[in-house]
């Protein structure tokens, strides 16, 4: 009969959908006994599930001859197992002091940058690591620790993008009982052992003293709480994604979200689509933390022109009736390029471009956005696609004409305008509120003998 960990983690895999014929697979293989296990148990199912394995290994570059006889052992291992092996060496104190970080978390950063780089140049599908059901609980118990949410609580994700932990629900014991049972051995780490690390204390000191004098099974308890905690997780962005979208939208590179849409939602579902909202911005959620979602919602409940300075470069501001949320590093707005019939002007960074024309021209509907006749006759001054200058008239200022419709303040400046002198003839700006508004004054007549074509399209 196969060892419980066989049974226990082929099942954990198959619920989790972690492995399929013919991948190719990265080991993170440090000589650990988890480490050990899991190459052990990938090498078993190499055959069924057509497997292309690499197993790598990062020294530290921390433990001196201890370190390079774990690099050794694991070399030995992979020989044994027909199985390539990488290593490197690194020096993470040096990584940690650089970079103004813990030596725990250089470590943690360089193993799966350098986990993630043979997986690249090996084409594979997925990056093992030999977390477990005790790896589990300690993290739980340690963001609990340090202030946490819902998706805290939910632990260690059995799968995060190419990363897979066929182990995640397998024990310390089980672990052992399978590398014995194989007849092979495993690397003990003397740090694992000294308390000099958050992680350490909670693992050799905290859970220990809780099972002795609170409850002999606190690590199954941490781990119920991290399956509803998941379960309840999963259910709560299923539905904070949909609301997120019905809310949001992309507003020239930044990030609009209505107000009124976003007020019909309960308050937690409000801070969480807010959470989403910084996370699309800023493409991690990282340094984001309450206090940020706090003041975001202050703005949102403020007075138009409120803001404040996020973590990534980012702002967050209230237009109208709309939270804004952009880079503060965004370029500027100046543009100017000359505009003549006959000439197609492809506006830099709008998706639109201008062609004028004295002939009235054929084109297909899937190719034009609109068209805009002019009395050329009228028109006397230069013509130029530009971004605003001080003194521009519309239909009246313009300035006054952007109040009247609400334009962020902030995102005036950077639209495109087709320009006469100082008369703006169109504002090349397709939003709800603009849609290619025209300068009634130029418009031609029956009167009109010469007349000025305007057509505008969208450009891929």
């Amino acid at each position: 009969m196969k060892p419980i960990l066989y049974r226990k983690a082929c099942e954990f895999i198959a619920k989790h959908d972690m492995l399929q014929k013919g991948n190719g697979v990265i080991i993170g293989l440090s000589g650990g006994a988890d480490s050990v296990a899991l190459f052990l148990l990938l090498c078993e199912l190499r055959a069924s599930f057509s497997l292309k394995l690499c197993a790598v290994h990062l020294n530290h570059g921390i433990r001196g001859s201890e370190a390079d006889e774990d690099e050794s052992f694991c070399k030995k291992l992979c020989a044994e197992y027909e199985t390539e092996f990488v290593s490197r060496k690194d020096d993470i104190p040096a990584v940690a002091a650089a970079e103004g970080i813990t030596v725990e978390e250089a470590g943690r950063k360089r193993r799966y940058e350098f986990f993630e780089e043979i997986r690249s140049e090996r084409s594979a599908d997925k990056i093992a690591v030999a977390h477990n059901r005790n790896d589990n609980a300690e993290t739980v118990l340690h963001r609990i620790l340090r202030g946490t949410g819902i998706k805290g609580l939910a632990g260690i994700p059995p799968v995060r993008g190419n990363i897979v932990r066929p182990l995640l629900g397998c024990g310390r014991e089980e672990i052992e009982e399978y590398i014995a049972a194989a007849g092979k051995s495993f690397r003990s780490d003397s740090t694992n052992f000294q308390n000099d690390y958050t992680r350490n204390k909670i693992r050799n000191v905290l859970i220990p003293y809780l099972e002795r004098d609170f409850n002999g099974s606190v690590t199954e308890a941490l781990l119920r709480l991290s399956e509803l905690s998941s379960e309840r997780e999963s259910f709560t962005q299923r539905i904070v994604s949909e609301r997120f979208r019905l809310c949001s939208s992309d507003e020239n590179g930044s990030l609009s979200v209505k107000i009124a849409e976003l007020n019909k939602n309960d308050v937690f579902i409000v801070k969480e689509i807010i959470r989403l909202a910084l996370k699309t911005a800023a493409k991690s959620l990282k340094d984001i933390d309450m206090r940020h979602i706090d003041a975001v919602l202050d703005i949102k409940d403020g007075k138009t022109g409120r803001k404040i300075e996020l973590p990534y470069g980012l702002t967050a501001r209230k237009s109208y009736e709309r939270l804004i949320i952009e880079n503060r590093m965004k370029e500027n707005s100046e543009l100017c390029l000359s505009c003549e019939p006959g000439k197609k002007t492809i506006v830099p960074d709008s998706g639109i471009s201008v062609l004028l024309s004295l002939e009235e021209k054929q084109f297909g509907f899937s190719e034009l956005l609109c068209t805009k006749i002019f009395d050329y006759d009228k028109i006397t001054d230069e013509l130029t696609v530009r971004t605003r200058q001080n003194g521009d008239l519309f239909t009246k200022k313009l300035k006054d004409w952007f109040i009247d419709k609400k334009t962020d303040r902030e995102r005036r400046a950077f639209i495109p305008l087709l320009c006469s002198g100082k008369n703006v003839l169109v504002i090349l700006d397709d939003s709800e509120k603009i849609n290619f508004a025209a300068n009634g004054k130029f418009f031609a007549d029956k009167q009109s003998k010469a007349l000025l074509y305007a057509y505008i399209f969208r450009e891929d």
